[in-house]
């Protein structure tokens, strides 16, 4: 059984790590979630990277920057690794943003100076900026990574390396190697529902650390996110999309969930914590 952790920086509800959660555990393996800060609470401002102001528009035409908050702090730092320490993981999953890299970049050095898992990157920044992203991390998930999570936690159990899975890529020599993409999940109602339970989830912020977390999202309380669909079926220029459509040329991108998988996911949601 491996066992992998998950560090999701300024998301609490990081569907994308929940759902691999899920896929693991049905399977098996053992999966802890760790939430360093939350997302936009610090009126202090930090632009990731630092030449990228990421300055947009709101709602109300007011301009306001992303990838904002307090400043992780030493002592955050060291819950972490004290947590690290104790769990020890297999192998360590970072989603990464492209306005996040900076703050994913801090961490990944941090957790490297004490720890030998390999550290994967996975989301919209190692799809798109994989060579930039493979300067920090050991491997790079490029697309989606349901199906490569599972080949993970099995190499990691068989005794072996990581370099020949699908959808990862990584550096050996000064050169990036890109392992052939795996397919898309086309049946979407064959994955499980996003892991919600607070066991094996952590919460560091404010210079402490909170066990069996609860919270669900950064959002206002009683509204609860999931996804009904994956892909897109347009190019907007300003969107990552195009670029993802264009790993999976030739594949169906555009996935939907089923009514009933969707509805049934959502009545368990109300019943459960009344959103």
């Amino acid at each position: 059984m491996a066992k992998i952790a998950f560090l999701s920086i300024c998301d609490r509800n990081a569907h994308g790590l929940r759902m691999m959660s899920s896929i693991l555990r049905r399977n098996g393996h053992e999966c802890h979630i760790v939430f360093l800060k939350r997302y936009g609470r610090s009126p202090s401002v930090e632009a990731e990277p630092d030449d990228y102001p990421w300055i947009g528009i709101d709602t109300r035409g007011r301009e306001f920057r992303y990838a904002h908050g307090s400043p992780i702090t030493q002592r955050e730092l060291e819950l972490l690794r004290g947590l690290l320490e104790r769990i020890c993981p297999d192998a360590i999953g970072m989603s990464v943003t492209t306005p996040l890299r900076k703050r994913n970049m801090q961490v990944t050095r941090f957790v490297k100076s004490f720890s030998h898992a390999p550290v994967i990157w996975g989301g919209y920044d190692p799809t798109v900026n994989t060579g930039d992203c493979l300067e920090h991390c050991d491997y790079a998930c490029v697309g989606e990574g349901d199906v490569t999570i599972l080949e993970v936690a099995r190499h990691l159990d068989a005794g072996e390396n990581l370099d020949s899975i699908a959808n990862l890529s990584y550096r050996r020599g000064g050169s990036t190697v890109a392992v052939p993409r795996g397919p898309l999940v086309h049946d979407l109602d064959s994955l499980p529902w996003r892991d919600n339970s607070p066991d094996c989830k952590y919460f560091i912020e404010d210079d402490r650390l909170i066990e069996s977390y609860p919270i669900l999202t950064d959002r206002t309380a009683g509204i609860y996110q999931t996804i009904t669909s994956r892909g897109c079926p347009y190019r907007c220029t300003y969107c990552c999309e195009p670029s993802l459509k264009d790993i999976y040329t030739g594949e169906k991108f555009l996935r939907r969930r089923s009514a009933r998988d969707t509805v049934a996911e959502l009545a368990e949601a109300k019943r459960e914590y009344g959103a």
